[in-house]
């Protein structure tokens, strides 16, 4: 009985979840994972079920740094979460689980930094391949988990139509997959059991300096004041000029979809503060540029009633 409840399951959530477009991919492997220090994504966690199998939450990760191990250069990843329902349990476990990770020039393996390490691969341990084909089996974690590339078709993303590529991993009683999406990096991560649900799926991110998405997230923004403004009103960031963490405060008068954007020198937008609805309030958002270079940047404070634009000065 469990065994067709879980075939039942595993067909519907693949087809529905995995369901892509046929489309030729002669691509770099690496771009289906792309590292560089400031990216950013941000995942939203859905997981149900028994038990601490409840939760909803956001996931911001965030590549920090590059350092130099064992003459291989890694990429070191900063994760938070902000929690939407209170009781978590096992949601968001698989996005990017590791600190530090590489992408072999040569294989396209990526690696994880391990004291440990394979015996194929000393101080290192190979989670996936980029270079994986169609039907290929993909050993990582030392030959524990073997994927398997199931599906090559291409995914509507942003709305772009993106190659892509779904390695997926059978259990007795379920399943898992992980979806990658060519010049956006990991796209989804679900985890499929009788006990368990827990699925999370990319919500926007930045890559290269490129916006993508909803990349706001509410952990940045506190509210300072609980007297309602007469106007709304944007102030200077403080301390000015910064390096490299900076407050940008600002007032909303009535209730109001709110976006704070930051944009560099150019005019391009890097990073989005907040896009949520706020309620009458003094609030408070911290911005930190510690992977951005020393220079002028904008930060735009909008609203259906209010837009306005001040400048402010990264020095390294």
């Amino acid at each position: 009985m469990r065994k067709n409840i879980t075939k039942i399951l595993l067909s519907s959530v693949l087809f529905f979840i995995f369901h892509g477009i046929a489309q030729s991919q002669n691509t770099n492997p690496s771009e289906f994972f792309p590292l560089n220090v400031g990216n950013i994504w941000v995942y939203k966690c859905v997981a149900f079920g028994y038990g601490s199998c409840n939760c909803i939450k956001l996931i911001r990760i965030k590549t920090t740094d590059s350092l130099m191990m064992n003459d291989k250069t890694y990429f070191v990843f900063q994760k938070t979460e902000s929690i939407i329902f209170p009781i978590c349990g096992l949601c968001g476990g698989g996005i990017i689980p590791f600190d530090t990770l590489r992408i072999d020039s040569v294989n396209y393996n990526i690696y994880e930094h391990s004291v440990q390490g394979c015996s194929y691969s000393p101080n290192e341990k190979m989670i996936d391949s980029l270079n994986a084909g169609l039907h290929d089996t993909i050993k990582s974690n030392c030959g524990n988990e073997n994927y398997i590339c199931i599906d090559t078709n291409s995914y509507n993303i942003f709305g772009m139509l993106r190659p892509s590529r779904l390695h997926f991993i059978g259990y007795l009683e379920g399943f898992s997959g992980k979806r990658y999406i060519k010049g956006i990096g990991l796209y989804s991560f679900v985890l499929l059991s009788l006990m368990c649900r827990d699925s999370s799926t990319l919500v926007g991110c930045v890559i290269n300096g490129i916006v993508y998405g909803d990349t706001s997230f509410p952990l940045g923004v506190t509210r300072i004041g609980t007297e309602i403004p007469e106007h709304f009103s944007l102030f200077q960031n403080y301390p000015n000029p910064f390096n490299p963490n900076t407050n940008i405060k600002f007032q909303v008068a009535k209730l109001s979809d709110v976006k704070l954007i930051i944009y560099d020198e150019m005019g391009r937008e890097i990073e989005t503060l907040i896009n949520e609805e706020l309620k009458p309030g003094i609030y408070e958002a911290e911005w930190d540029a510690s992977n951005y270079p020393s220079g002028v940047y904008f930060y735009k404070l909008m609203t259906s009633e209010f837009t306005e634009t001040r400048k402010m000065v990264l020095v390294k």
